[in-house]
């Protein structure tokens, strides 16, 4: 979760933006990291095919590279899977959720931010869901994100939609 732009209640800028937040999932393995690993794999997979081949069990070399295959897709799918985002952005009129995805460019919503509620839902022990509701919809925000992490997006979403509230008023 990274703040991009947070605002004094009191003050709007020119854009008229009074809250903006974009929401991102963590990547734990940068591109590097992904070479690395790949490049280990190939190694050991040559290897041990090499050693296979000698003792005349040479179509293990087969399974091997498909081992690879499936760990490349794999990664690829992670990696894809990683460029979406989510940017929350409340305004003088309206509260919009922009949902974007690598691939299609994604989709947007906007909501009344009078009405809209922030609900974090438990679904079991260890996994909660954040919905944003107003007016019958409901909008669920930061699957990508941990349990704090949605605790903490929850109680600065309510505080800034209180401030809003508050400074409509």
């Amino acid at each position: 979760m990274i703040p991009e732009k947070q605002i004094d209640p009191e003050t709007i800028d020119g854009d008229g933006i009074f809250f903006e937040i974009f929401l991102v999932p963590h990547r734990s393995l940068p591109p590097v990291g992904f070479l690395a690993v790949m490049a280990v794999l190939i190694g050991l997979s040559v290897a041990i095919g090499v050693g296979f081949t000698i003792a005349g069990a040479w179509p293990v070399i087969g399974f091997l590279g498909l081992d690879i295959v499936l760990v490349y897709a794999a990664f690829r799918i992670s990696y894809r899977a990683a460029c979406r985002s989510e940017r929350v952005r409340l305004t003088a009129q309206e509260l919009e959720v922009v949902f974007l995805d690598g691939a299609d460019g994604g989709r947007r919503a906007v909501l009344e931010p009078y009405w809209a509620r922030v609900d974090l839902a438990p679904v079991n022990r260890k996994h909660t869901r954040l919905v944003l509701r107003s007016h019958g919809r409901a909008l669920e925000l930061g699957s990508f994100l941990g349990a704090e992490e949605k605790v903490a997006l929850a109680e600065t979403l309510t505080d800034a939609l209180h401030q809003w509230r508050n400074r409509v008023a």
